[in-house]
C-alpha cells in the first residue's frame, strides 16, 4: 500500500522520530512518500534524512500548479470546496494560530487533493494532530482518501480546535501514551472509541544499545533537547549549581539549540558553572551516539509552560534507556509511562531545583544503582519501545483501515 506522510517541516533534526518510523515501516511492505507542509532550513540534518529525500515533496504557499488545481476542483466539485473550506475556518475561527494555518495551508491541500489521487496513494496519514491531520482533513473531504494521525504532545496540549472534527473524520487516530488519551477524551467530550489507538514512539534498540567503560573520575551527566522554555534547562542549570555547592563531582553536557541559548549561556556564566555545564549546540546523530556511551546519567527536566506546552513522551529519553543509561526525569504528562521511578531512573519535581539536586546526588554518588536501572531501562525500552515492534502495529492498522476504503 502507498501511504502519504503529512509533517510540519522536513527535516527537522528534533524529529527524527517520523523519519526512523518511516525507514522501519518499509520493512513491514508500506510504502511511504514525504510531504511537509514546510521545508526547514537546518543548520544540521542527519544524513538519513539527506537518504529519504528522494521520497519528499516539497511545494510552496501557491504557485501555478497549485492555482490550476484550485480552480479545477472548484468547478468539479464547488459544494464540497466551499463547504470544505467554511468548516476548516469556521472551527478554527476562535484560534488565531489555526486560524491563519487553515488559510494558509488550505491552497496546498487541495493540491495533494489531486496529486495523491494521481500517485495511487491509498492512505494518508498526518504526524501531528494540528496543522497537518487539518490538511489530511481537506484532503479527505475533496478525495476520499481516509487518513490517521498521531498525536503527540503540545500539538493537543496547547489547543484543541477541531480537534473532534478532525477525530470524527479520521479512519483512526494515535495517541503515544495512556496521558495523552486520557486528555483527548477529556477535553473533547467524545466517548471512548476503538478508532483511538496506542501507539508508542519508538527506538531501535540495534543501534542505541548499552557500551561497557570504565567508571569516569567524575560523573558525566547528558541532556539532549531543543533550548525551548518547554525542556526546563533553566532549572537543570540551578540544580547544577547546588550539587556544585555540594561539592560533588558531575559534568553536565547539553546538545541541542534553540531561542534559550543566550539566557542559559549568561546563566552558567552567572553561577560559575564554566567548567561544570558545556553546550555544544546542535549535533547530528552519531554525536549524540558517542556522548551517550561516555554518559553515566541522562536527565531531561522539562515541565508544563503558562501556556500549556508540555511533553508527549520524549524519545530521547527512551534512547538513553535503550543505551543502558539510567534516567532523572520530570513527573509530567507522559514520562512517568517511560520511567519507572526507583526502578528505571529518578523522577523529579517539575520546575524545582532542589529536587533535580536531589534525585542527581543519589546517582552520582551510587554506581551500582546506576548500573541496575540502566539495565532495568533497556529491558524495558526493548519491550515497549522497539521501534520495529512498534512500526509492525502502525502497519497493521494502515493495512486494516485501508481495506474499507
Amino acid at each position: 500500500m502507498k501511504v502519504a506522510y503529512l509533517m510540519s517541516r522536513y527535516p527537522k533534526i528534533t524529529e527524527t522520530f517520523i523519519l526512523n518510523e518511516v525507514l522501519a515501516l518499509a520493512d513491514t511492505g508500506v510504502e511511504v512518500s514525504l510531504f511537509p507542509l514546510q521545508r526547514e532550513k537546518a543548520s544540521v540534518v542527519h544524513p538519513s534524512a539527506l537518504a529519504l529525500m528522494h521520497k519528499v515533496t516539497f511545494t510552496p504557499f501557491m504557485s501555478f500548479r497549485i492555482a490550476l488545481a484550485m480552480l479545477k476542483v472548484l468547478f468539479t466539485q464547488p459544494i464540497e470546496f466551499v463547504k470544505t473550506l467554511f468548516n476548516v475556518i469556521r472551527f478554527n475561527f476562535a484560534c488565531p494560530n489555526f486560524l491563519l494555518g487553515a488559510i494558509a495551508f488550505f491552497p496546498k491541500a487541495v493540491y495533494f487533493s489531486t496529486l495523491f489521487k494521481q500517485q495511487g496513494i491509498t492512505h494518508i496519514h498526518a504526524h501531528f494532530a494540528n496543522h497537518p491531520a487539518m490538511v489530511a482533513y481537506v484532503i479527505k473531504q475533496l478525495s476520499g482518501i481516509g487518513y490517521s494521525f498521531t498525536a503527540h504532545g503540545s500539538d493537543i496540549h496547547k489547543r484543541q480546535h477541531m480537534l473532534s472534527e478532525k477525530f470524527n473524520a479520521a479512519k483512526f487516530a494515535v495517541m503515544i501514551s495512556q496521558y495523552n488519551e486520557r486528555f483527548f477524551y477529556t477535553h473533547t467530550g467524545l466517548l471512548h472509541n476503538d478508532k483511538l489507538q496506542i501507539v508508542r514512539c519508538g527506538v531501535d534498540t540495534q543501534l542505541f544499545t548499552p557500551k561497557i567503560h570504565t567508571n569516569n573520575d567524575i560523573t558525566q551527566i547528558l541532556c539532549v533537547a531543543s533550548l525551548r522554555e518547554v525542556k526546563g534547562h533553566c532549572y537543570l542549570i540551578e540544580a547544577c549549581a547546588q550539587l556544585k555547592s555540594q561539592e560533588i563531582p558531575f559534568h553536565l553536557t547539553l546538545i541541542g539549540d534553540g531561542p534559550m541559548r543566550g539566557a542559559l549561556e549568561a546563566q552558567i556564566n552567572q553561577l560559575n558553572l564554566e567548567n561544570e555545564v558545556t553546550l555544544l549546540g546542535a549535533q547530528p546523530q552519531q554525536k549524540i551516539l558517542e556522548s551517550l556511551a561516555i554518559s553515566d546519567v541522562f536527565t531531561l527536566t522539562s515541565f508544563q509552560t503558562a501556556s500549556g506546552n508540555r511533553e508527549g513522551i520524549p524519545v530521547v529519553i527512551m534512547e538513553a534507556m535503550a543505551c543502558g543509561l539510567p534516567v532523572v526525569a520530570s513527573d509530567v504528562s507522559g514520562i512517568p509511562e517511560l520511567v519507572n521511578n526507583g526502578k528505571t531512573g529518578l523522577l523529579c519535581e517539575t520546575q524545582n531545583p532542589k529536587s533535580i539536586a536531589d534525585k542527581l546526588s543519589i546517582l552520582c554518588s551510587d554506581s551500582e544503582t546506576r548500573r541496575t536501572m540502566g539495565m532495568a531501562g533497556r529491558t524495558f525500552v526493548e519491550q515497549e519501545f522497539d521501534l520495529v515492534k512498534n512500526a509492525y502495529k502502525l502497519a497493521k492498522l494502515f493495512k486494516r483501515y485501508a481495506k474499507n476504503d
